[in-house]
């Protein structure tokens, strides 16, 4: 073989010296790849005899046999029908590169890839020289299959000149080690081809480059790997449908399917043509259709005649009813009756089948109604849409300016920053104060659909990928961020707002030359978008005036739409009224009005440029507006409200303003949307099959109909997958608005629940009617009964001070309110009528106000609101009246423990008016008289040394006080005395053991003693005294230092006093482990150990980045610490702790999480009937109810333990406790006592407090304690834990006979005994009992516990806890 090889590439060369331009030539070709596949087909073996190539001025043929070892042989041919230029059977340059590049091909029916010949430039220093390493790499990812064959040129060993040959046959496994590959063919054979042939091959690329390059790239080649794959496949043929494949071209991804079909009666006349419909649906897409293969059979037999080379298929098309149809052409006349079998393979329609009727009344022609989808969404008349530039945020004034939110014409510090106002952060004290110029949009900037429905306006965000998030991912940003965070995003695209690529991750202008470099940093873009936000937008923003990310953006499958300032020929304006108008990002980059000057000039500009469009004459002169700018500001603001003044729904409605995503999609849908039109007795029916894209987001569509010019006697019914349906007669035709968005349902019941969890919050109510006023007659109805209800102010019904007390002496009072329908929010309370400066407070119960000074009767005025309304104002009087005079205490010289003064100052604490006082050292006041009041009055003590109690008393016109007494010590001007010592200067804590020690004195002091110990007797001799404060060198390192001090002068001791501190040591963390060193753990919530090695902690902080862990908060210290990720994946967990002291370095660990078992915990200390209370115990949410049935309560939903809600619930509606076979009470037979168990448990003992039991037990066991709960299927594990009071313990022989069950129906699933032999549940707090069991299909499952047999005692077995695990 490999002589025969070496002769034919030789001939090839020398063919290609000559310039032998000949079908030999073209022929010799195919030889290049018979090395390849005599090295695929190991075991089978190329006919080379077999070799066949001709061509002639309509088509090239090529055609070879491969043998097995049985010599059966396979035929392989390849059919290419050209168009010669020539008669002679010499191809043409064109011709030849068209059959080269499809002979290339037949590589991949052999599943063999040549990366020397596919990338001849991107080897070794830019060659096609190549490692096995780097080889493998360039294999496509479709062909890494077992058995795939790797061919290319590499160095010989020691040399960087000589070359060789190297093919490789990959075994299956990882596809990047090599041990699964072995090469094939032995060098010194593949030297000497590979020479001659590298030598042919490069002087053929040469010839062709030069003669015909463009010509080889119009080959799809993504085609051709469908055409591989489907030639790959065995061949089913079946009138069933299955899938082929993926046609994935020019951003593009649809499945391509096959199936076979029947012709019967084919036509028997030469000439002759018949047409067949084969679906009722349209196949193909305009998009990919190719007919497999063609039999046609005079029936079953075996002397029957076949005629599959006697029909033509002369057309394939989809006719005006949107069937599929085909046509066949008999050649040459048969005189029997044959049927055909047709095997196809084709796309099918990607989209909506969206379907509606017009009633229509007799007066209207049917026939003259025709269908068009206006070029504009609503048929609007002009259309603006906005961009921010480099992902900044745009809350404060964009999306709060639309939304009639809170708009802060400044958020300033106090420091003078100006910085980010985000989602969050309103009604929140520490942003609200640095707000400088709050107010509300007094309108939402909206346009109708024309008809009514109300739809607002939505700008773009041209975004980063690394700073779609701030490190807390779903956590609301800080004021720092400058950027618009996920959670902010997710919350726009609620609203119609998108995102858009930018500058991509890892591109760099000087180094991003080529696609595939282009294609990688679009991939990693990409990865970010779905990780952080959950959408792959299809937007290019042209950053930085780069014009190669639009050459680029052509190619690459992703991106579906792009816009660019100036400067390339593409970019151009587009103009949606004109016939020629494309979106097609091959046709044009959308241009787009970048700001320029100041705020002012540029705002005028663009409502300049929008007013010329309101007055033109000529609406193809009219095109597409496009704003931008980078970081928003208040002009952006005040531009939205005055587009929405002149053109929005409160101006002329004229303009719409979508996204540039939701434009495309609608330029998309119209451009290939096909309609059927039926005419019905009632009137029109029409069946549209509107397309979608990739990553397609807004799917409704405007249509007009024309021949109906008025709405009498017409209504308009759209099918089961339209939820949003509007009409209006608009320019004399009939408008008709489609909503057919699945996410338009999602967001009604999201917005919906939120209002109904709390329908006082700001924005909730609006939020939940935008999207439910979207809906179509009969879908909104519920939902706005579900809002309205709520939709109610207070009604304030009564309002009493002090519970109606008719007197008070206390000025500040207390509010007494009762009300119906809606709670309030707040209220608002003055003596005043008109509540002449008064403001709202936020609502409590029983609020205090303080009356105005004066006593006399008052009059107080009170009113309520929520955010629906206020109530009418009540009132209610009081009279204030001087209160009793009471002394409640004296002090002395402000509280002071001695003096050296004899005088002093006496302070009163009273209530009350006094107007005169008495102060004496005798508590009968011998000898005082009563002085005029005043505060603070001076006293004289006596003059004897030592304590004094002085005694005080007030009096007024109608009241003397009772005497209150304080006691400060006189002393004299010699004794020492120490008052107190100050370690630290009070300091809680310190690193050293050695301290400073303040002394606080009176009198002259000599000298002074200091030690550990309270009598000191760790310091026997006297220091001389040196000063107030002294350092103390305790030689404590670690733990509490009490300090012991006294001191003395030449006559005098004084008593000793102690002050203490904390010596705490600097700490040091040695690292964390996760989920105690696991590598990996099924959950979120991950246990985190702390390897300290030196000091103690007080605090600690954990954060996913070492970066966020700056800015993470500090957390008290404690045992058992957890930290809970918001995702699965690889994981690394960042930590640090700190005491009063220090802080320690950060340490980090890694953990691989996986997704948990759904789990449910399930205890009976619930507080309200119907209801479901959670509490979050140990990390885990914990789901409570007070057990209990009744007709009309309902189905409440679980939380599962970390969280996050359940589709399980617990039936507390009576009908689920019906009695059957297995239950013969109705309703929980429930038996409540409480555990005396302690909190060491699995959990604390409140959160198992109560346990239930059936109060009454059976022999047969038909009465049970019954616990309902509505499961989806699957099989389960679930753990009890039973701890009763002491007086309900359960003895071994009740045990025996005590059961815990599941019921599906009257089928029983499980059957477990209540615990263990010795087992009674005497304070036990722990999980006694384990079993699993399954649910066929999702239904209402009861629990149970009973007894039955005998010996049985009431109230035995119970539950206090169910811990419910979902397995699988």
């Amino acid at each position: 073989m490999s002589s025969i090889l070496k002769k034919k590439a030789e001939e090839i060369r020398d063919e290609v010296k000559l310039r032998a331009n000949s079908s030999k030539r073209v022929g010799g070709l195919l030889v290049e790849m018979i090395q390849q596949i005599e090295l695929l087909v190991s075991d089978k073996k190329i006919v080379i005899e077999s070799l066949q190539f001709k061509s002639d001025k309509d088509a090239a043929y090529f055609s070879f046999d491969v043998a097995d070892e049985n010599d059966n042989k396979k035929n392989y041919k390849l059919d290419i029908p050209i168009a010669s230029e020539t008669l002679t059977g010499v191809l043409t340059p064109a011709e030849l590169s068209l059959i080269h590049t499809k002979i290339e091909k037949v590589n991949s029916l052999f599943t063999e890839y040549n990366v020397s010949a596919n990338h001849p430039t991107e080897g070794v220093n830019g060659t096609n020289i190549y490692t096995f390493e780097k080889a493998i790499i360039k294999v496509p990812a479709t062909m890494r299959n077992g058995g795939v064959k790797c061919v290319f040129l590499a160095y010989d060993l020691g040399s960087t000149e000589k070359t060789h040959a190297e093919t490789w046959i990959f075994d299956g496994g990882i596809f990047v080690d090599k041990s699964n590959w072995k090469q094939w063919a032995t060098q010194t054979e593949q030297e000497d081809i590979t020479k001659i042939l590298q030598e042919s091959l490069n002087s053929l690329n040469q010839e062709i480059n030069k003669e015909m390059t463009l010509a080889i790239s119009q080959i799809d080649t993504k085609v051709d790997e469908a055409v591989k794959d489907k030639t790959s496949k065995p061949l089913i043929i079946s009138q069933a449908e299955n899938k082929a494949g993926i046609y994935n071209v020019g951003g593009e991804n649809i499945d391509i399917w096959e199936r076979s079909v029947q012709l019967l009666s084919l036509p028997k006349v030469g000439g002759e043509s018949k047409e067949y419909v084969i679906a009722d649906e349209p196949l193909g897409f305009g998009t990919y259709v190719n007919v497999e293969s063609f039999v046609a059979s005079s029936g079953k037999g075996l002397n029957k005649e076949f005629f599959n080379f006697n029909y033509d298929i002369t057309r394939f098309y989809v006719n005006s009813q949107l069937q599929t149809c085909v046509v066949l052409r008999c050649k040459n006349a048969v005189n029997e009756e044959v049927n055909g079998l047709m095997h196809i393979q084709y796309c099918k329609f990607w989209g909506d089948v969206v379907e509606f009727d017009i009633m229509l009344p007799s007066s209207v022609n049917k026939e003259a109604i025709s269908l068009e989808i206006p070029p504009l969404k609503y048929n609007k008349k002009m259309v603006f849409s906005y961009i921010t530039d480099d992902s900044y945020a745009i809350y404060q004034y964009i999306f709060s300016a639309i939304n009639k939110r809170l708009i802060a014409k400044e958020f300033k510090l106090a420091d003078g920053r100006v910085l980010s106002y985000h989602l969050g952060m309103q009604g929140k004290p520490e942003f609200d104060q640095n707000v400088i110029g709050g107010y509300y949009p007094e309108h939402f900037a909206q346009c109708t659909d024309g008809a009514g429905v109300k739809h607002r306006y939505a700008t773009t965000v041209s975004a980063w990928g690394d700073k779609l998030k701030d490190q807390y991912i779903g956590q609301d940003v800080g004021i720092h961020w400058p950027w618009t965070s996920e959670k902010e995003f997710k919350l726009y695209f609620d609203f119609g707002f998108m995102c858009a690529y930018h500058d991509l991750i890892g591109y760099d202008i000087n180094a991003t030359n080529t696609q595939e470099t282009f294609d990688k940093c679009m991939a990693d873009t990409v990865a970010l978008f779905k990780e952080y936000v959950g959408r792959v937008p299809k937007l290019m923003v042209e950053p930085n005036g780069d014009h190669k990310y639009l050459t680029f953006c052509q190619k690459n499958d992703i991106v579906q739409v792009v816009t660019a300032q100036s400067g390339d020929k593409t970019i151009l304006k587009a103009y949606p009224f004109t016939t020629n108008f494309t979106l097609s990002k091959m046709d044009i980059a959308i241009e787009r009005l970048f700001a320029y000057g100041t705020n002012e000039q540029y705002k005028g500009d663009l409502l300049n440029i929008l007013s010329g469009f309101k007055t033109a004459t000529d609406k193809n002169k009219i095109y597409w507006l496009i704003g931008s700018a980078h970081r928003s500001d208040l002009w952006e603001s005040e531009l939205i409200t005055k587009i929405h003044e002149l053109y929005g729904d409160i101006g002329d409605d004229s303009l719409w303003f979508p996204t540039l995503d939701e434009f495309f999609e609608y330029w998309y849908m119209k451009m290939n949307t096909l309609s059927v039109k039926t005419m019905t007795d009632a009137g029109i029916h029409y069946k549209m099959y509107v397309p979608k894209g990739a990553n397609f987001f807004f799917r409704d569509l405007s249509v007009l109909v024309s021949g109906i010019s008025s709405l009498e006697g017409v209504s308009v019914v759209s099918g089961d997958n339209v939820y949003g349906t509007s009409y209006t007669v608009n320019d004399g035709k009939l408008l008709i608005n489609l909503d057919f968005n699945p996410l338009l349902m999602e967001r009604v019941n999201k917005y919906v629940e939120a209002f109904e969890a709390d329908y006082n919050k700001e924005y909730a109510y609006d939020d939940a009617y935008y999207f439910v006023q979207m809906l179509k007659p009969g879908l909104k109805e519920p939902y706005l009964a579900r809002i309205n209800k709520f939709i109610s102010p207070p009604v304030l019904e009564s309002f009493t001070i002090n519970n109606g007390q008719e007197f008070t002496q206390d000025q500040n009072v207390t509010l007494n309110t009762t009300y119906s329908g809606q709670a309030p929010s707040h209220y608002m309370v003055s003596e005043d009528m008109s509540f002449t400066g008064a403001s709202w407070i936020e609502y409590v119960e029983k609020p205090t106000f303080k009356l105005s000074s004066g006593f006399n009767a008052k009059t107080v005025y009170l009113k309520l609101k929520n955010v629906y309304g206020e109530t009418g104002v009540l009132s209610d009087g009081i009279t204030l009246l001087e209160p009793t005079l009471t002394l409640k205490g004296i002090t002395i010289d402000n509280g002071a423990a001695s003096t050296i003064q004899r005088n002093v100052n006496v302070a009163f604490d009273y209530l009350g008016y006094p107007t005169h006082y008495m102060v004496s050292e005798s508590s009968t006041f011998t000898g005082a008289s009563w002085v005029e009041f005043a505060e603070n009055p001076a006293v004289q003590l006596s003059a004897t040394y030592g304590n004094k109690i002085l005694y005080a008393k007030l009096k007024n016109a109608t009241t003397e006080t009772p005497s209150k007494s304080a006691i400060i010590e006189l002393i004299d001007t010699i004794t020492a005395r120490l008052n107190n010592i100050l370690v630290n200067n009070g300091d809680a804590s310190t690193d050293s053991g050695t301290v400073s020690v303040r002394f606080e004195t009176l009198n002259n002091i000599t000298k002074y003693k200091i030690g550990k110990l309270a009598d000191l007797s760790d310091c026997p001799d006297w220091i001389a005294w040196s000063g107030s404060t002294v350092q103390y060198q305790s030689g404590i390192a670690d733990g509490n230092l009490t300090v012991y001090a006294q001191v003395g002068n030449e006559t005098t001791e004084s008593s000793i006093k102690s002050d203490s501190i904390l010596v705490v040591q600097p700490v040091v963390l040695g690292g964390i482990t996760l989920a105690d060193g696991k590598e990996s753990f099924a959950g979120y919530t991950v246990p985190v150990s702390f390897e300290i090695s030196q000091g103690t902690p007080t605090h600690y902080r954990l954060s996913e980045t070492s970066a966020g862990l700056t800015s993470a908060s500090w957390l008290t210290w404690k045992d058992g610490i957890t930290y809970k990720f918001s995702t699965i994946g690889s994981k690394t967990l960042y930590a640090q702790v700190k005491n009063s002291i220090s802080e320690s370095s950060v340490v980090q660990d890694s953990i691989s999480l996986t997704e948990p078992p759904v789990k449910m915990i399930l205890g009976f200390n619930g507080t309200t009937n119907n209801t479901v209370e959670t509490k979050v115990v140990n990390g885990e949410t914990i789901n409570q109810i007070k057990p209990g049935a009744y007709s009309g309560w309902y189905a409440k939903q679980l939380l599962d333990n970390q969280g996050n809600k359940l589709s399980w619930y617990f039936n507390f509606d009576s009908a689920f406790y019906s009695t059957n076979s297995i239950f013969n009470n109705g309703g929980v037979n429930n038996y409540e006592c409480n555990s005396s168990a302690n909190d060491d448990g699995v959990f604390p003992v409140s959160t198992f407090m109560k346990c239930i039991s059936s109060i009454k037990n059976e022999t047969g066991g038909g009465r049970k304690l019954r616990l309902s709960i509505y499961l989806t299927a699957g099989h389960y594990k679930a753990r009890i834990l039973y701890s009763p009071a002491d007086n309900f313990l359960l003895e071994e022989k009740y045990r025996v006979n005590s059961y815990y069950g599941v019921f599906e129906g009257t089928n029983e699933r499980a059957k477990v005994l209540a615990g263990t032999a010795g087992f009674t549940g005497k304070g036990n707090n722990q999980y006694n009992c384990e079993f699993e069991f399954d649910i066929s299909k999702t239904s209402d499952v009861d629990f149970a516990a009973w007894q039955e047999g005998t010996p049985i005692q009431d109230s035995r077995p119970g539950i206090n806890l169910i811990e419910l695990t979902k397995l699988s």
